[in-house]
């Protein structure tokens, strides 16, 4: 029951029939009779090796789909210079602190091209004007965005919808579009359903919220739990770097080194 509550806490949006799983087979596990004290035997150690066997099977379907759903690598699109967009909020955003450099200036000084389009306090619904500004040339379109709606007010069907009007804003032929996982707090697995469900119908690429946990793992790079200091800046400019898998050839440069 102690596991099966930590499942819950850590607001890993596993399809509802793994946790189905899950409780059935803390269901089946005996209860222990404190007052004989016995040794199951029988029908009680038949239930106890159903329950281990169902425990095991559902962590290991649960791991089965976080691999599969989630992606930490992304091969951008090939061909011209790449040119990335950043959608999103005080995450992402030059006014947030002006005193750093956000994690999309420092792609920029280490020669990519990158549009940031964020603005402090966006919420998914506030972005799709930020979608209206993506350049032509765009030809990848990252999008940090929904923390403010998860903390706020915006109830989860009302965030699957501006979601899907996003990403539907942000397609265009030739771009491709990545969705970063958001870190959620207790309880909230509606959010992290809906941004895989959408990732998927959208042909999204969604980028495990192991990038994001990465980052908010180490107290220096935060100013108070949620905004980035500049230390977690550069590490969030490291994740992207590496989970774009950048070439010499996605940076512009001689293509014959990729």
């Amino acid at each position: 029951m102690t596991g099966g509550l930590f499942v819950l806490l850590s607001t890993s949006p596993l399809p509802s029939w793994i946790y189905g799983i899950l409780i059935a087979s803390v269901g089946l596990m005996p209860l222990p009779d404190r007052r004989a004290q016995l040794t199951l035997s029988g029908r009680g150690l038949r239930r106890r090796k159903c329950g281990l066997v169902g425990l095991g099977l559902s962590g290991a379907l649960a791991l089965g789909s976080e691999i599969i759903t989630t992606s930490t690598r992304i091969r951008p699109p090939s061909g011209d210079r790449l040119h990335l967009c950043v959608l999103g909020d005080s995450l992402s955003a030059r006014e947030t602190d002006p005193k750093l450099a956000p994690w999309p200036a420092l792609l920029i000084e280490r020669g990519i091209e990158v549009t940031n389009l964020a603005q402090m306090g966006a919420t998914e619904r506030s972005a799709r004007r930020q979608a209206a500004l993506i350049p032509p040339n765009a030809t990848l379109v990252l999008l940090l965005i929904g923390g403010n709606d998860v903390l706020g007010t915006t109830a989860a069907p009302q965030f699957d919808e501006d979601l899907r009007q996003l990403l539907d804003d942000a397609k265009a032929p030739g771009r491709a579009i990545i969705l970063l996982e958001l870190l959620l707090p207790p309880f909230c697995h509606a959010y992290g359903i809906s941004q895989r469900r959408r990732a998927r119908e959208a042909g999204s690429v969604l980028l495990s919220k192991r990038v994001l946990a990465r980052v908010f793992a180490r107290a220096e790079n935060t100013v108070d739990g949620i905004h980035l200091s500049q230390s977690g800046h550069r590490a969030l400019a490291d994740e992207v770097v590496e989970a774009l898998t950048l070439t010499d050839a996605a940076m512009g440069q001689d293509a014959a080194r990729d």
